[in-house]
């Protein structure tokens, strides 16, 4: 019900946002960053925690092993398929470097960074699976929920390589294809450097999930959480 409502609130602010936004100053962007409002959903779960929970649907046979994961994530692919290949991509690291710098909205306090943003005692608000990798759209969302009384005063953009099956610790699929998610992650208050907390995790027999790319910006206030 919270989702659906944050959903509701985004779709009614997003075209004043639509007009708001470009006067920030961010850097050139494909037609596809300016389109109507992208986002079908706010997932709740940190996207860790929503494949940890598949996880373990899958070992209380709830979700079998090598079933589809969901969402899918509609980044590029890596070739060669490995953890290393993902970490040393040069389309991820570019992606974050060229959108790595501040407006006068918000402030970049880490650029290409290889781990997800968390603090237990922020409040997370969602992320959305984006279709590509736009810190303006991610910006687009967080200032949606911000005008709607909703604080948001810190994002997280970063690509993750995710199973595109429930990866199993017997032989079915052990180490499944990988896909890239594109993370636009929301939170409350303010998150720092000293955050990073999340650099990847083992999933089932030996999938390896990493994160590329990962910046992460403050709102431009007097506000210090």
């Amino acid at each position: 019900m919270i989702k659906s409502f944050i959903q509701a609130l985004c779709l009614m602010a997003a075209a004043q946002c639509a007009v708001a936004m470009p006067s920030d100053n961010m850097p050139a962007l494909a037609a596809e960053h300016n389109s109507e409002w992208p986002f079908s959903e706010l997932i709740r779960e940190s996207p860790f925690e929503h494949h940890r929970r598949a996880h373990e649907f899958s070992a209380s046979k709830a979700l079998a092993p090598c079933a589809s994961e969901t969402p899918t994530g509609m980044g590029p692919t890596v070739s060669p398929d490995t953890a290393a290949a993902f970490s040393a991509s040069t389309t991820f690291k570019n992606s974050a470097t060229t959108y790595g710098v501040s407006n006068s909205s918000f402030l970049i306090s880490v650029v290409n960074d290889d781990d997800s943003f968390e603090y237990s005692e922020n409040k997370f608000h969602g992320w959305i699976n984006q279709a590509t990798y736009s810190p303006y759209n991610c910006q687009l969302a967080c200032n949606t929920l911000h005008a709607a009384g909703t604080k948001c005063n810190s994002y997280n953009t970063y690509f993750m390589r995710s199973p595109t099956i429930t990866p199993s610790t017997d032989t079915s699929c052990p180490n499944p294809s990988s896909m890239t998610t594109i993370v636009c992650a929301l939170w409350k208050n303010k998150l720092y450097a000293w955050d990073g907390i999340n650099t990847g995790e083992i999933r089932g027999r030996n999938f390896t999930v990493v994160i590329a790319g990962s910046n992460l910006y403050q709102r431009n206030n007097t506000e210090t959480l």
